[in-house]
């Protein structure tokens, strides 16, 4: 062998040697970029949810309901209202307050669809549950509670704002993304588990 194929072989090996060790730095430079891209999708992905979770929560804070009183005629009753612009679904509120609905269950009642807009939910006497009870005899309905009552136009309603007797303990819906939601007066508004 003389010292030209000696030579040639030398090179030869040292440019395999260069070869593979630039598919291996390219390799590793590949992965860290990989691992990078990686990361950035992750966080804006936890970014996007965030802010889709945070859009949810500011929309079902839209619904929230009070005890309202009127003089002339003399009613009662709770006020449902949705700012938000979608419709929530199953409504269960829980006030205190009303001693016929709470002498027939647990005292709530139940919207299936909450529009937006304002909703009157009259708390009814007993003799008012009576004459309810044999009108909607058999279908569902919530005892004690005349959900959908109307108002007349120009009827000036009285917040309770002060009267611990009346008061909202809690309310359950779902959003238009079947999310269900739960407000307490302790916890505000809280996706449930």
């Amino acid at each position: 062998m003389n010292w030209l194929d000696t030579s040639a072989a030398v090179v030869e090996a040292l440019a395999t040697a260069l070869a593979v060790g630039a598919a291996i730095y390219a390799g590793l430079y590949a992965k860290r970029t990989y691992e990078t891209q990686a990361r950035q999708l992750e966080h804006a992905r936890e970014q996007s949810n965030f802010e889709r979770d945070q859009h949810a929560r500011h929309e079902a804070a839209g619904l929230a309901s009070w005890w309202v009183s009127c003089e002339v005629p003399s009613r009662w009753g709770v006020i449902v209202s949705n700012t938000s612009p979608a419709p929530f679904f199953d409504v269960r509120v829980y006030p205190s307050g009303n001693s016929v609905a709470k002498s027939k269950g647990d005292g709530s009642f139940l919207m299936t669809v909450v529009p937006p807009g304002t909703y009157f939910v009259e708390s009814l006497s007993a003799a008012a549950e009576a004459e309810q009870a044999e009108k909607w005899a058999g279908k569902p309905r919530s005892p004690g509670w005349h959900v959908g009552a109307q108002l007349e136009d120009g009827t000036e309603l009285e917040p309770l704002l002060a009267a611990h007797k009346y008061r909202i303990d809690r309310m359950t819906f779902r959003d238009n993304a079947g999310q269900t939601w739960q407000w307490t007066p302790e916890t505000g508004t809280a996706a449930a588990a």
